[in-house]
């Protein structure tokens, strides 16, 4: 008899299996799909090595019938809220399905076609992004991680999913119903981080919860976060950037609004320069293309 040496949230792959390309749990090796491999990362004693694949690379990963089902009720939905195509284009339904995964993954109630669109388009707005991050499939597509491999897959259903991008759907789940709420003007000056002058709060105790902060800027401090942290979600909001990035972006010249010269117009992060630009400019000093 052997032991199970798998890290904490995976086992050893059972003879047969495969695991559910979006939760993780081993399945039987049916409902295939494609998933391509651009590049594959190997760890080496200097840090790791990046290997690009050739074309048409792939890694086929089946899908479990729990989330068949989350899909199932993706499309439908969908199929009711037709502005969804309208402003999201293609990508509409997987937008959704993400969204989906990322309710699944906390444990959330899974909404149904009778979802209000407002209460739809936050779902999406907010969770679709942390919800694609916590798919298995990530592990493998469309960079092959040093560690990933079929041979492990989930204890359970999403035991997997790193931690962080659980606190992210955590966090999405608490914006979605920030954003439910009717929209009020902070009272008392801009956010000492940020620099806004509105945010979304049924009160003005939700809008501006403590310490000269404002709702999102807060809600990072609660965390553990401070203002860097607050300001590098603004900038990196998909992780695209820290996901490929191991520790703390290295930035200059960036401040806190209430280090800032100048007054703020009401933005967040506006003293610190446009946001896409920043972006930008962060990927181009950390050598990651966006």
């Amino acid at each position: 008899m052997t032991s199970d040496l798998s890290p904490i949230g995976l086992r050893a792959t059972p003879e047969g299996l495969l695991p559910c390309a979006v939760c993780g749990i081993a399945t039987a090796p049916e409902h295939l799909t494609d998933y391509p491999v651009l590049s594959r990362l190997h760890a080496t004693p200097g840090g790791e090595r990046s290997e690009t694949m050739q074309d048409g690379a792939s890694t086929s990963l089946p899908t479990c019938d729990d989330c068949r089902a989350l899909d199932s009720t993706a499309q439908s939905i969908a199929t009711v809220h037709r502005h969804l195509r309208a402003s999201l284009g293609s990508v509409a339904t997987w937008r959704v399905q993400c969204a989906l995964y990322a309710l699944s993954a906390l444990g959330a109630p899974i909404p149904d076609a009778s979802v209000s669109g407002p209460q739809l388009s936050a779902l999406v707005h907010r969770l679709s992004i942390p919800g694609a991050l916590a798919a298995y499939s990530r592990r493998f597509s469309p960079t092959w991680l040093p560690d990933a491999t079929t041979k492990q897959s989930a204890r359970e259903r999403w035991s997997a999913v790193d931690p962080f991008v659980i606190r992210d759907c955590q966090r999405g789940l608490v914006d979605v119903s920030v954003d439910m709420r009717p929209s009020r003007a902070l009272d008392g000056g801009p956010c000492a981080w940020c620099g806004t002058t509105s945010a979304h709060g049924r009160r003005k105790s939700e809008a501006w919860p403590g310490d000269g902060l404002c709702v999102t800027c807060w809600i990072t401090k609660r965390d553990g976060g401070g203002w860097y942290d607050a300001f590098v979600a603004f900038i990196d909001p998909d992780r695209a950037i820290r996901r490929r990035v191991p520790g703390t972006l290295d930035l200059d010249g960036i401040r806190p609004w209430s280090q800032a010269r100048g007054r703020s117009d009401g933005t967040a992060w506006n003293h610190a320069g446009d946001r896409d630009s920043l972006r930008q400019q962060v990927a181009r000093l950390v050598g990651v293309t966006l």
